[in-house]
């Protein structure tokens, strides 16, 4: 199966902030989804200094909050790439946060982007942009 993609950057100033992963956008027959066009964010496994995630502070282990990067924490990867999707749906389109984590929560699919290319995995958020009526 053959396919041309083009693709293009642009650089985006005041943009939003990447610490999480990139963020991308495009015509929907690129991910074979039901609406016209998408937005993207990805999640990788950062979180901040000294935090350590909730789904391993039971652990209660003190080498966790040193490390910037767990690596293989796909949990750490999808919660990072669901943030920045309702940061995107509070700057985009207005909606409180409260309100973003509920359309996030019908309507964004998440998908594993990357998990074989050790040690770093990726989750992303995919938003169908025909949902918003602008």
């Amino acid at each position: 199966m053959d396919a041309e993609i083009t693709v293009t950057t642009q650089i985006v100033r005041d943009g939003p902030s990447l610490k999480q992963g990139p963020h991308f956008s495009g015509p929907a027959s690129l991910l074979a989804i039901p609406s016209k066009n998408f937005y993207a964010t990805t999640g990788i496994p950062v979180k901040a200094p000294d935090e350590v995630p909730r789904d391993i502070a039971y652990l209660a282990n003190s080498k966790v909050a040193g490390l910037p990067n767990l690596s293989k924490d796909l949990s750490l990867a999808a919660t990072n790439a669901l943030v920045a999707m309702i940061d995107y749906i509070v700057s985009e389109y207005g909606y409180d946060r409260t309100q973003a984590y509920m359309i996030a929560s019908v309507a964004v699919d998440l998908r594993i982007a990357q998990l074989v290319d050790v040690p770093n995995v990726g989750v992303t958020a995919i938003l169908p942009l025909d949902i918003f009526t602008k």
